[in-house]
């Protein structure tokens, strides 16, 4: 039996062995470069091992299609215009007097606007508009008295008064800045720290504008 187990244990050893004395002679043989502050670390490897080492550690962060893409590197100017337009700063006013263009304003754009809001706006204000979304159910919970408590403002109801009496604009803006509230924080200057997301990085003008175009055919308009 045991004789049956020797080619085993060799099959096993040797390779064993051979990578033990090939990194016997200096394993660490990574090196260390500094630029600044920051200090970049190559792992170790097998020496003497043909034209180019073997890695034993290949992590993405070690990797140079990774290092190429780590600071410094080039980065746009910050006034550079993206390839589907810079977003144009206006003022509550401005927005105001804003209408859906022509040229968004058809069935296509609405139906575009029916399935932009089932993919973004549905889980806060809910599938029927109200503001009774699965995310209301996160803002109001029970304490153990049974008394709800409230974790923060409830989503709009798209359906109330005050939705239907705002303009195109407004509601463009309102879905741009992330709320009436985003859009008030937006023209002081401040940070946009609303409830709801900014969708103006989120989505395109055309794509905003479908929304709108589908918050009117719900008001019947």
């Amino acid at each position: 039996m045991f004789k049956n187990l020797v080619p085993t244990i060799r099959f096993i050893l040797l390779p064993l062995l051979l990578f033990v004395v090939a990194c016997s002679g200096n394993i660490k043989t990574g090196e260390v470069k500094i630029l600044g502050e920051t200090a970049t670390i190559d792992m170790p490897a097998i020496p003497g091992s043909g034209s180019h080492a073997i890695v034993i550690f290949s992590e993405m962060h070690y990797q140079p299609s990774y290092k190429s893409q780590e600071i410094p590197r080039i980065m746009p100017h910050p006034e550079a215009v993206p390839m589907n337009g810079k977003e144009i700063a206006r003022t509550s006013e401005e927005y105001k007097v804003l209408s859906i263009p022509k040229s968004y304003d058809d069935n296509s754009q609405i139906q575009l606007g029916n399935y932009l809001y089932a993919e973004n706006c549905v889980f806060c204000h809910g599938s029927k508009l109200d503001g009774n979304g699965p995310y209301r159910d996160y803002l109001n919970i029970k304490n153990s008295e049974g008394k709800v408590i409230n974790k923060g403002a409830n989503p709009a109801n798209l359906l109330s008064d005050k939705t239907k009496n705002s303009t195109d604009g407004e509601l463009y803006a309102f879905i741009s800045k992330g709320s009436r509230t985003g859009l008030a924080q937006y023209e002081q200057g401040l940070d946009i720290k609303s409830g709801m997301l900014p969708y103006d990085s989120i989505l395109s003008e055309q794509e905003r504008w479908a929304l709108v175009s589908y918050l009117r055919s719900i008001h019947g308009e």
